[in-house]
């Protein structure tokens, strides 16, 4: 199934409330359409979005983020990706084991990054000022 949302200004945030777990790796396909090149896979999610770990991507970069009561931190070392040109698709993951935390997007994997502020929560994603696709969200 695939899912489009869009920011035209600001954030647009969904989150799936439906099982809240500790330990998983989620994993989908983002599709860039248009805007300001911004959106982000999230994991140990808040059901409001404002405490969360993520993905976000961001024109030619990848970078692991924390958001704690709305005050972004990021994480590690950024990772190269493809320019985003409208209709570009990333396969991005990010995997939650205890403190640990690895992103990986389309096979490029992250330094792996300790942090243990946020011990549960949902999935969900995030675009800012951008229109984008998501497809075949899953956690495992």
């Amino acid at each position: 199934n695939t899912y489009v949302q869009q920011a035209s200004a600001g954030n647009a945030v969904s989150i799936n409330t439906t099982t809240r777990l500790s330990d998983y790796t989620v994993v989908g396909k983002l599709t860039y359409i248009s805007g300001v090149q911004q959106l982000a896979l999230l994991g140990r999610s808040s059901s409001n979005g404002k405490t969360t770990y993520g993905v976000m991507l961001r024109s030619t970069r990848a970078q692991l983020f924390k958001t704690v009561n709305g005050v972004q931190t990021l994480l590690g070392k950024t990772i190269p990706i493809d320019s985003m040109t409208p209709g570009k698709s990333y396969i991005v993951s990010l995997t939650l084991k205890g403190s640990t935390l690895q992103m990986a997007v389309d096979g490029v994997t992250g330094a792996r990054v300790t942090d243990s502020s946020i011990t549960r929560g949902y999935i969900g994603v995030i675009t800012g000022a951008t229109a984008a696709t998501f497809d075949d969200i899953v956690m495992y």
